[in-house]
């Protein structure tokens, strides 16, 4: 068969420039024409604004044309990609803002040989860096199309043998470091462009990808040619996304600890008003950090929703977006978001760098008294108000107290350095001559199950390990399902602590993941 060519004609190039910036308004157009493709192929747009991507048009290819005609959720400069159901993810190659007109020709789905024109600024440097690196766009495009196809043929769950799984299972890993090798291949050729070239958005774009060489694979070279060209960049470039990508990377904040006093942090909700995290005292926080292009993040809204409203009197919930302004306050909206709904406007830098957010959805679980309690990643339904919350809003308002009951000493709700008990709180503690006793609460999903190990001990401040003696409430390395309630106790008893011992520490077994609770206080 003859193969077609697409090629553009100048004078049509201009005047649809031309038709565009006349006539067309704020929407954004984008058409294409490939040759040597069949036709019904769904192409997609996805418009990336900042760190975060959302499906904004479809378009059915009919004689190898396709259309795309959007209102852009940015007010300013965003990026575009186009995926289809023939193997195609290009990077994010389109800068695209409001009345922007793009024409793309090519031959076939190897984006590597598209031709595009526009009349977005910044598009002229990004077919410079492109061109760059052609023949490794070209490898990571087939590179990306096998994986895709052989990744869908893995998960189609066909009958074959364990073999025939194993050996598709390395050919994806081997794909997946291919994939990682030919970006690295694809930024040192685009750094070469970088001193010559004025700075603008697809300049700071190529920066920071340098920066997460730096960052992520050590790449010294890459950190050093970031440095030398930061300071080429204005107040305008620097205060944008990339520019406080690069910042960000290149002079990292502090990173926020468990157990760290949070500060004093000024966000902006959509109506403009300021706020600070340190208004919220006396109650717990939740902070949820999200995007309008994460999917279990807005997954979570309706639990946070109910949160918010069940929850007011110990708790406030904070969504925090990485969205720019425009695209934010259309999410906010469009998804109803009723509660505290803020923004720093510093995308994934600001408070995202300072709490170390590097995916989302990410919670956040601050004390009354200001204090970093716990973290998650990753949303699952119930999670928040049946996994995890439940145990903080069992202590809210709650202070050890110390009383004797014959020859018994009990301490009610004792204070713990760092607790890493999941789903339950140790609810009291009963000393005597005769032993130790430790009372869990379990606050959990109701018919869930927990399982406690028979390997569980205790360690007095002295250094004395005292292992359990046995277990009532619950049966020792069995699953015990938890009741329609969603609350249970049960106890764990172990030898007499040593005099003058004022505080343990519990531990489920040696390994580093398993329930245990440093720093038991046992004396006031």
């Amino acid at each position: 068969m003859r193969k077609k060519k697409v090629y553009f004609s100048a004078v049509a190039i201009a005047a649809a420039i031309a038709s565009c910036t006349t006539g067309q308004g704020d929407k954004i157009i984008i058409e294409g024409e490939l040759a040597n493709v069949p036709d019904s192929l769904v192409m997609e747009l996805i418009e990336w604004e900042g760190a975060s991507g959302e499906k904004v048009a479809t378009d059915t290819l009919i004689d190898g044309k396709f259309r795309f005609e959007i209102e852009s959720a940015s007010d300013g400069l965003s990026r575009g990609m186009i995926c289809s159901d023939g193997g195609l993810r290009t990077p994010e190659f389109l800068w695209i803002e409001p009345g922007a007109k793009v024409e793309i020709a090519g031959d076939g789905l190897d984006y590597s040989g598209w031709e595009i024109r526009s009349n977005v600024d910044a598009q002229e440097n990004e077919n410079l860096f492109r061109e760059a690196a052609k023949s490794e766009h070209s490898q990571m495009f087939q590179c990306v199309a096998e994986y895709l196809t052989m990744l869908e043929a893995f998960n189609n769950k066909n009958v074959r043998t364990d073999e025939e799984s194993k050996l598709m299972i390395t050919r994806l890993r081997e794909l997946s470091e291919r994939q990682e090798n030919i970006y690295k291949e694809i930024s040192h050729k685009e750094r070469t462009l970088l001193a010559d070239m004025n700075p603008d958005e697809a300049w700071a774009y190529r920066l920071s990808t340098l920066c997460t060489l730096f960052e992520h694979y050590d790449d010294s070279i890459a950190g050093i040619v970031a440095k030398e060209q930061f300071g080429r960049m204005d107040e305008q470039l620097e205060a944008s996304f990339y520019g406080q990508k690069i910042k960000s990377a290149l002079f990292p904040p502090a990173v926020l600890q468990i157990g760290d006093m949070v500060p004093d942090i000024e966000l902006k909700d959509t109506l403009g008003n300021v706020h600070s995290l340190q208004e919220l005292r006396g109650k717990y926080v939740l902070l949820d950090f999200w995007s309008r292009g994460c999917g279990p993040c807005i997954m979570s809204f309706p639990e946070l929703r109910e949160l918010s409203e069940k929850m007011k009197d110990r708790l406030e919930v904070v969504s925090i977006s990485q969205d720019a302004e425009s695209a934010w306050r259309k999410a906010s909206a469009k998804h109803g978001i009723t509660w505290n709904n803020w923004n720093d406007l510093q995308f994934d830098s600001g408070i995202f760098a300072r709490f170390g957010v590097q995916g989302i959805p990410r919670y956040f679980i601050i004390s009354p008294e200001g204090k970093l309690v716990d973290t998650k990643e990753g949303y699952s339904e119930g999670f928040l108000k049946y996994n995890w919350l439940p145990k903080y809003m069992d202590l809210y308002g709650r202070t050890p107290s110390y009383r004797n009951e014959g020859d018994v000493r009990i301490i009610d709700y004792p204070e713990v350095d760092e607790d890493h008990l999941s789903c339950m709180n140790i609810c009291r503690v009963e000393l005597s001559e005769k032993g130790t006793d430790v009372i869990f609460k379990v606050l959990f999903r109701p018919g869930w199950w927990i399982k406690v190990a028979d390997t569980s001990y205790i360690v007095a401040d002295c250094g004395e390990k005292l292992p359990i003696r046995k277990a009532t409430g619950i049966t020792l390395n069995a699953e015990t399902y938890v009741p329609e309630s969603g609350v249970m106790e049960f106890t764990l008893h172990f030898p007499a602590l040593p005099v003058g011992c004022t505080s343990f520490s519990y531990y489920e077994t040696e390994e580093a993941d398993a329930w245990r609770a440093i720093g038991v206080k046992v004396k006031e």
